[in-house]
This record gives C-alpha cells, sequence and structure tokens, in this order.
C-alpha cells in the first residue's frame, strides 16, 4: 500500500501537478521494471478536499474500491470545544477515570532508565492480557527507542497500589499523533480505563502544537471489507473522541493505463 504523496504548501497548483506527475512517472517506471501492473494507494479525504496526488490518479484511470470512515480530533479547538463534541459518556467516564487513577506520562524527557523501565511493565502488561507473546522482543525495543528520541509517548495508568492496569502507546509526526498500541487489564474493563489516556493524550498532544490526533478507523457492519463484531465495536469507542470523521478512499492503479496516458 503506498501512502499519498504531498506537496509543502506555498507551492501553485500547476507546480505541485508537474512534480507529482515526476513522481508518478517515476514510480510507473520501477512497476515496469518490477513486473508491476497494478499498484494501492490510500488517500484521508482531510477538510481541504480530495489532494491533488489522488485527483491525478482517478485523472489517469486509477479505480476506488473501498471508502472508510476515519476518526480524527482536531488539535486547533480549545480542550472546552473538543470535550463538547465527544460523546457525553466518554466526558464522565474521563472524570471517573481520573478519580480512579493515577496516571504518567513517559516521554523523551523522561529519561533512558526511566523509559526503558516502563516499556518493560508494557510489555509484561501487554502479555498479561493477551494471554501470550504476540510480538517480538525487537519491536518493543523500535518502539521504545522512538519514545527516547522523537515526541512518541506513553500514558501509563495505576491503581490505589500504584500497580499497572493500562498503557497506551501514541506515534507522532511532525504535525499530528496517531493512538498506535494499548493494553488494559481485562478484570477492569467493567470500569472506565481507557477514557482518560485518550483524553490525556489529546491534551499533551496539543501541548506540542500538533494539527490533528488520528484515533482510527471507525468501522460498519455494511463496510466493503467486512469488518468483525470486534472491530465495529472497537470504531464506535474510537468514535466517541472524534471531532471530525473524514474519508479514506482506497484506490488500485494499472500501471499500463498511467503509462499510456
Amino acid at each position: 500500500m503506498l501512502p499519498p504523496l504531498l506537496c509543502e504548501r506555498g507551492n501553485t497548483t500547476e507546480s505541485k501537478r508537474k512534480l507529482l506527475r515526476k513522481c508518478i512517472d517515476a514510480l510507473n517506471e520501477v512497476c515496469a521494471k518490477l513486473h508491476i501492473t497494478k499498484y494501492k494507494t490510500a488517500d484521508v479525504v482531510l477538510g481541504q478536499g480530495t489532494s491533488i496526488w489522488t485527483q491525478m490518479l482517478f485523472e489517469n484511470g486509477a479505480v476506488c474500491y473501498g471508502v472508510d470512515n476515519e476518526c480524527y480530533v482536531d488539535l486547533v479547538l480549545e480542550e472546552q470545544e473538543i470535550l463538547s463534541k465527544m460523546r457525553r459518556t466518554n466526558k464522565y467516564s474521563i472524570q471517573k477515570s481520573e478519580q480512579l487513577w493515577r496516571s504518567e506520562i513517559i516521554t523523551k524527557n523522561s529519561g533512558r532508565d526511566k523509559i526503558e523501565r516502563s516499556f518493560e511493565d508494557f510489555r509484561r502488561l501487554h502479555v498479561e492480557v493477551s494471554g501470550r507473546e504476540t510480538r517480538s522482543q525487537k519491536t518493543w525495543d523500535i518502539q521504545c527507542k522512538a519514545v527516547s528520541d522523537t515526541n512518541d509517548f506513553v500514558v501509563m495508568l495505576y491503581d490505589d497500589r500504584d500497580e499497572l492496569i493500562g498503557a497506551s502507546l501514541y506515534s507522532t509526526t511532525g504535525s499530528a499523533g496517531l493512538y498506535s498500541v494499548a493494553a488494559y487489564r481485562r478484570d477492569l474493563f467493567d470500569k472506565p480505563v481507557g477514557h482518560v489516556s485518550q483524553w490525556l493524550a489529546i491534551k499533551y498532544m496539543k501541548e506540542l502544537g500538533m494539527r490533528w490526533y488520528y484515533v482510527g478507523k471507525r468501522a460498519y457492519f455494511g463496510d466493503w471489507n467486512q469488518p468483525s463484531r470486534k472491530e465495529v465495536s472497537i470504531g464506535h469507542f474510537k468514535e466517541g473522541f472524534a471531532t471530525n470523521i473524514f474519508l479514506r478512499l482506497h484506490l488500485e492503479c494499472s500501471v499500463e493505463k498511467i503509462i499510456n496516458n
């Protein structure tokens, strides 16, 4: 899956098209040499509309084979406005969570020793709730290093006995944050746990000056890729924090069509 190609702001539409035309031509030359006849890409239609990259692919015969609903939080909004757009039950759960659990945000400023200890605790909790080791140690090490070197961060939650009951990792780019991976004690599913983690993450991303927080996909039973009941349930949870729902277009591009054009 190829991500969309974006141009810097300030360039004219004509200059962007010329640059993207060269990128598309280069991409198709590589595909032709590798005997690849088709490739897929996806693009989120944000507030400004369909990107020039996607428009040009459509112009050259690309086919849209699926559409997803994606949950975002607009981090330019004030905290109270973000709260006002949340699901009412989520706002109550955030308040309840703040009373029940002690929270800590692990960032690159926490120091390497603290970060490594926290990640090991996170990994053990993940194994405990999963019932097995679902990921290699290498992937945890990579994410641990990312927290040390970038703006990625982890929200840790503790009970009144100072035992870890939940942890969530949030990845970042220059302008956006992403809900990456989490683990919460299964015996606490009847209590609000993940809600306060989401809220703390939103506030911290605002401090970092980020533009968007991507919460995740809002799946529906009628979707093109036939999501499971669990995926629909998770999507419903994520939707409760979103200020905006944007469409993600999945395109299939024929190399032969584009070359002939």
